[in-house]
């Protein structure tokens, strides 16, 4: 299985991480997405996990935590849960913000995973959002390439849940992910479209964007 998608064109880029193809039919493999926030991101996953079915169960395992640490911390936290767990994790998913983070430690985390998987079985994935989750929640309803601020990232959506009669956007809300699954393949090509506009810079040069897309996509196989 692959644990991140990246096009030709990324290939050699210093901050992805090396491609490392799995069988998802071979054997149970435990994700760990750990999440910088410890509401929106977590309950929207949490969803996502289960709706995981049938067979596909016997394939993949998924923990969510949601530890409100973000940037180099997170990455700490998550390689001493990794050390401490009985299971062999296959895949760990580190969600995040840019937000007030310094551009050095929001690209330090994507330079740090890329050395954990030289030396470490477990692959460890940046999944960051420039600059905010927000991002990727606008996304299944407009697309758009200039920056833009978590508070009018939130604006913006709150205007599009009202014209879909969706009620108003909550960070909270355990129902965000099942509110925004009709729009998924809209977010799905617009984060594909936002990503290819960037070429050969830093995570921290890349905004708007968000990697969300990349681990919505890999759940999604098993739904």
């Amino acid at each position: 299985m692959s644990a991140i998608h990246v096009k030709k064109s990324d290939m050699d880029k210093s901050w992805l991480p090396k491609r490392r193809d799995r069988n998802i039919k071979s054997q149970l493999e435990y994700h760990l997405i750990i999440c910088e926030g410890s509401e929106t991101e977590p309950k929207y996953f949490e969803t996502l996990k289960k709706k995981i079915i049938g067979d596909n169960r016997k394939k993949i395992d998924i923990e969510v935590i949601g530890k409100g640490k973000g940037t180099t911390v997170l990455l700490d936290e998550a390689i001493k849960k990794v050390q401490n767990s009985t299971n062999y994790i296959s895949n760990v998913w580190l969600v995040y913000d840019k937000d007030d983070f310094t551009n050095e430690s929001f690209n330090e985390v994507s330079k740090s995973c890329i050395e954990s998987n030289k030396s470490n079985g477990t692959i460890y994935n940046a999944i960051w959002s420039n600059e905010s989750f927000e991002v990727w929640v606008l996304l299944h309803f407009i697309r758009f390439d200039t920056p833009i601020s978590r508070k009018e990232c939130i604006k913006k959506i709150n205007e599009n849940f009202k014209k879909k009669g969706m009620g108003k956007y909550q960070k909270n809300d355990e129902k965000l992910y099942d509110k925004l699954l009709p729009y998924l393949n809209n977010a799905i090509k617009n984060a594909k479209w936002l990503e290819e506009k960037y070429i050969d810079i830093l995570p921290s040069e890349m905004c708007p964007c968000t990697k969300v897309r990349e681990l919505v996509e890999l759940l999604e196989k098993y739904t």
